[in-house]
């Protein structure tokens, strides 16, 4: 198999949200060996997890605005996406530091 039509495949499989990492890999492995099966190693997730501020909210059982003012506070980090102006959302990993009482870095 050519390596341009693994990249294509690759490309496709990684524009699907819905692929977890391990099944990525997987698909990729076995477009690789023509369908045979090969035992694949699991994946660590790169994926950083955005969530919103009700989602937050949510979370630490508190109010949108109490979010608003633990960021403005600097208890949580707002991220923004590449090319936005505002503010996507918050880390999940800030979010349960904060949960279990730690400070952010």
């Amino acid at each position: 198999m050519q390596g341009t039509t693994v990249e294509a495949v690759k490309a496709i499989v990684r524009a699907d949200p819905s692929i977890s990492p391990q099944e990525r890999q997987a698909i990729v492995v076995a477009v690789q060996n023509c369908g045979k099966k090969v035992e694949v190693a699991p994946v660590a997730s790169s994926r950083v997890q955005v969530l919103r501020r009700g989602e937050v909210a949510e979370r630490l059982a508190k109010s949108v605005r109490t979010v608003d003012a633990l960021a403005r506070a600097g208890f949580l980090r707002k991220v923004t996406l590449p090319g936005r102006i505002r503010g996507a959302g918050f880390l999940l990993a800030d979010v349960e530091r904060l949960m279990i009482g730690g400070a952010l870095t």
